[in-house]
Parts: structure tokens; sequence; C-alpha cells
């Protein structure tokens, strides 16, 4: 029998940090960082808006409530990009496909 831990190692070579910018997302991101610098990985930021949230809205101001929407979220994902500096990365922010289109989009 042979210990625990001995054997091939895993490949890593995609790593998706699908990021809401909560605390939670901004917590996980060393782990994700830390997961990429280990294996050498692509890091995926990757943030899903969500206009529906503005169906019942008026068209004038779900437009710019969606707008604004956007802006916020690009700025948050520089924020995020900033940290990614020195690692292969990609950074998306996509909008309105639902998140499994969103995710075949990003990687």
């Amino acid at each position: 029998m042979s210990p625990a831990g001995t054997g091939a190692r895993i490949a890593l070579k995609n790593i998706l940090f699908l990021t809401d910018f909560s605390e939670a997302s901004q917590a996980a991101l060393p782990f994700a960082l830390a997961i990429g610098r280990e294996f050498g990985a692509t890091i995926h930021a990757l943030h899903v808006l969500n206009p529906e949230s503005y169906v019942y809205a008026a068209p004038e101001a779900a437009g710019v409530a969606v707008e604004a929407q956007e802006e916020i979220a690009e700025a948050e994902m520089q924020r995020v990009e900033s940290q990614l500096v020195g690692m292969p990365h990609e950074v998306s922010v996509v909008r309105g496909i639902g998140i499994w289109p969103a995710l075949e989009q990003a990687i």
C-alpha cells in the first residue's frame, strides 16, 4: 500500500473566478491566485450582469440603470484585474446571456 499523497500530479490549465464583487468573492480571489501560481494556470475572471432585473422599469429608466450597472461592473473588474498582474489571465463582463453561455464565452 502506498502512502497518501504520492503518485501523479494533476494539471490545471484554467481556473474560473466567477465574481459578483461581494466580500465572499473578494475573499476567494487569493485562493484562485495561489492555485493559479502553483499550477501555472490562466485565471478567467468573469462577472455576469443580469439586466432582466429591470424588466418592469420604464424603458428610459431601465436603459439608464443597465448602463450604470455596466459601468460599475467594469470598474470593479478593473480592480480585480489589478490583482491579477503577473498572472496569465482574462477578464470578462458579459450581459444578459445566462450563466452557461457566459461560461462558454469566457473560457
